[in-house]
This record gives C-alpha cells, sequence and structure tokens, in this order.
C-alpha cells in the first residue's frame, strides 16, 4: 500500500505588496519609537534646565541673604533703578568673625542689564572688587520691612522656564 502523498509548498517567496506593506509598518513602528525617545530627552533637557536655574537663582539668594544676615541693619540702603531692579548697599564682615567697626566692608548688590547679579566690595583699603553670582536673572528687589527686616525677591528666566523665589533676612545690629 502506498500513498500518494503530495506537499504543495509556495517557493516565490513574498510578493511585492507583502514587502511594501511590511515595510511601512516597520516604518510607521520606528517613526513611533522615535518620537516617544525624542519626547523622553525634550524631558529630560527641560528638567536638567530647570534644576540648573532652580540652583543657581537660590545660590544667589542664599548668598546675598547669608552677607544681609552679617550686615548692619542701620546700614542698609535700598534704592530702586526700575521695575526690575533695585540696589542694595550695606556694611558687613564677611570676614564672619568679631568685627570691630573699622574691619566692615561696604557691599552693594546690583542687577546688570545683561542679567547678572554683581556684587562689589569695597574694603576698608579703599579696594574695590566686583563679582558675578548669578547669570539668567530678570528681576532683583530688595524691600525693607518693619522692624529691619530685608525682603529679597529673585527671579531668574531661562527661555520659557521662570523661576521665583524670595526670602527675608533680619540682619544683626553692628
Amino acid at each position: 500500500m502506498s500513498r500518494n502523498v503530495r506537499i504543495y509548498t509556495n517557493e516565490s517567496g513574498l510578493s511585492f505588496v507583502e514587502f511594501l506593506i511590511s515595510v511601512v509598518l516597520i516604518g510607521i513602528l520606528a517613526a513611533a519609537l522615535f518620537n516617544i525617545v525624542q519626547s523622553g530627552l525634550n524631558t529630560w533637557r527641560f528638567g536638567e534646565m530647570k534644576t540648573d536655574l532652580m540652583s543657581r537663582t537660590r545660590r544667589a539668594m542664599e548668598h546675598m541673604s547669608r552677607e544681609l544676615r552679617h550686615g548692619g541693619s542701620d546700614s542698609v540702603i535700598i534704592t530702586p533703578v526700575d521695575q526690575y531692579s533695585d540696589i542694595i548697599e550695606f556694611d558687613a564682615d564677611i570676614e564672619y568673625g568679631v568685627s570691630e567697626p573699622d574691619d566692615l566692608e561696604h557691599i552693594q548688590y546690583e542687577l546688570l542689564g545683561t542679567g547678572e547679579v554683581q556684587k562689589t566690595v569695597t574694603d576698608t583699603d579703599m579696594t574695590v572688587e566686583t563679582f558675578i553670582i548669578a547669570h539668567n536673572i530678570v528681576e532683583l528687589h530688595f524691600f525693607s520691612e518693619e522692624g529691619g527686616v530685608v525682603a529679597i525677591r529673585l527671579k531668574g528666566q531661562k527661555d520659557d522656564l521662570v523661576i521665583d523665589i524670595a526670602t527675608k533676612v533680619w540682619p544683626r545690629n553692628i
């Protein structure tokens, strides 16, 4: 008993239409994957930019607050410049030690037109030094409040991201 078994095979491979459909599907999947990766990278960059701007803005705020805290409340002079900035001047012991009245430095903070916060220190020998303590700052305001308290408001901006922080400082009496 022998049986005739026929095996049918299609040896022609993929048709051109099947090939085009597979290429289109792979293209759609690749485009979707690219958009997901691109979106993730944009989110990552935005987070880094926000962290960087926040860190720099806070560092500048802490720097000004610390020195103002070591300043004399009766030596604080706030001068409005325009709607975006004020200048503050005060005498302080920036060595943070026990100071004599003759050891005090005169400190001034101001916002430059370039978006930088500049610190100017004049020591007792009339030597003047300037430092840039922050970049990407669009507003810097100082407010004198009751009891010698000084409020500071600092606004940083990079592209569409805006960071606005404020604090209050109680200068000591020296």
